[in-house]
């Protein structure tokens, strides 16, 4: 599943056969319970395994829509609880002032949530369900600092109503990279319940300069990744969705390309 951030009025749905081709056509879930405006921009797709099923949770990149005047902030909101089911139309649960909440949970957000994404601005690309906490991690493409790229931990009680009230601030994380002149932010970031570690998908802050697009691995904890010897045609390829496909035996991962189209990693 992966979402058009110009189209949050439905979710995408991507089959594959056992060796990574495409299954049929890319099949369009219509998400019906959002309001106008309750989702925009959205940019990250969490799966949440439950009982009797599993939910998945979308985020805004949570960005201002433009440099805005003091006092007039329009920003991009919405984290939205989404009930897969496997044909037809998706309901949507949104959750009001969950943009709000989060800049007051964390001291260092207040002044980037003023800012557009390249002046440093507040700019979330992804999330991930982390299973072991509870929570949801949300990867900031910016702002990041000295080559510390912000990890916003959010522990979330899933059997208490949709709303602020079942969120608690988690541990401070955050991954630490410097490889490059130009810093590099969070474009994605995907829990591989096989093999217990996250996939995060690295590339610059900023739309200008000259870091790379890097898939990395990380445990959740420490600072450092493992970067893998994956190469992006520069020219030819924004990664910015990755999932692991499950089964067994060697590691495939999908990516989406936020230019259009997917491909397909085996044996990583």
């Amino acid at each position: 599943m992966f979402i058009d951030n110009s189209d949050p009025r439905a979710l995408l749905e991507l089959n594959l056969n056992p060796d990574g081709t495409q299954d049929g056509p890319i099949v369009r879930r219509h998400l019906v319970g959002l309001a106008a405006g309750a989702l925009s921009d959205p940019e990250g797709i969490a799966r949440v395994d439950t009982g009797a099923g599993f939910d998945l949770i979308v985020t805004s990149s949570l960005c201002v829509k433009s440099a805005p005047p003091p006092g007039k902030v329009h920003a991009h909101d919405g984290l939205v609880r989404i009930r897969y089911t496997p044909d037809g139309d998706l309901h949507a649960d949104p959750m009001h002032g969950f943009r709000d909440w989060l800049i007051a949970c964390h001291p260092a957000l207040p002044a980037a949530a003023q800012l557009s994404p390249d002046q440093s601005g507040l700019n979330i690309e992804g999330v991930a369900w982390d299973p072991s906490r509870r929570a949801l991690l949300f990867g900031v493409r910016s702002p990041v600092t000295a080559g510390r790229i912000p990890v916003l931990c959010v522990c979330l009680d899933t059997d208490a109503p949709w709303s602020t009230t079942a969120l608690q601030p988690g541990p401070e994380l955050s991954i630490e990279k410097s490889d490059f002149a130009s810093p590099q932010g969070i474009r994605d970031i995907e829990y591989d319940s096989a093999r217990q570690e996250f996939l995060v998908v690295l590339g610059r802050s900023l739309s200008l300069g000259t870091a790379p697009f890097q898939l990395c691995t990380w445990d959740g904890t420490a600072s450092s990744v493992t970067v893998l010897d994956v190469k992006f045609e520069p020219s030819t390829m924004k990664p910015e969705g990755v999932a692991a496909i499950p089964g067994g035996g060697a590691r495939s991962i999908v990516f989406v390309d936020d230019a259009g189209g997917f491909a397909v990693l085996n044996g990583a």
